[in-house]
């Protein structure tokens, strides 16, 4: 199954290590359509803003969110067999690695838009805190929404 990619996002997203500073991710988040994984069909859309040394990523599987339902956090997502929403942070320095699929999480998610068709509107608000992946590690905070267009597969090429 092929993955059809967004050109156009804006992430109005505010992130910080609770208690400590503000986390920022400067570049544009993609959005693509497609299996939750390799192996696992399930139709989802993963919106990633990637860097070698901070990022996040969110997957949604569609069925889940396109009627605009709030999800929970904690997540309690298990990889072959996903459902909801899995929203992730990390940072090489100080080291962060955090999701709304930890026990230590908790707020809510919900898409006003949610589809694979090209052309078609992709969108969603959070208010979370995201608990750590790492023994001991940071929680982050994050509030905001993200907006974004899903465009043709050779819209990019």
């Amino acid at each position: 199954m092929g993955h059809i990619g967004l050109l156009v996002s804006v992430a109005a997203l505010a992130m910080g290590v609770v208690h400590g500073p503000e986390l920022r991710f400067p570049g544009t988040a993609t959005v693509t359509c497609g299996p939750w994984e390799p192996g696992v069909e399930t139709q989802t859309i993963h919106i990633e803003l990637p860097g070698p040394r901070r990022g996040w990523e969110m997957s949604a599987v569609l069925a889940d969110v396109e009627d605009g339902r709030r999800i929970r956090i904690p997540a309690d997502v298990v990889t072959g067999e996903p459902r909801g929403a899995l929203f992730f942070v990390h940072r090489a320095r100080p080291l962060i690695e955090v999701s709304t699929n930890e026990e230590e999480g908790h707020g809510w998610m919900s898409f006003s838009a949610a589809s694979c068709t090209p052309g078609a509107p992709v969108s969603f608000a959070i208010h979370a805190r995201l608990g750590s992946e790492l023994s001991g590690g940071n929680e982050v905070r994050i509030d905001g929404a993200f907006w974004g267009n899903v465009e043709t597969a050779d819209a990019g090429s």
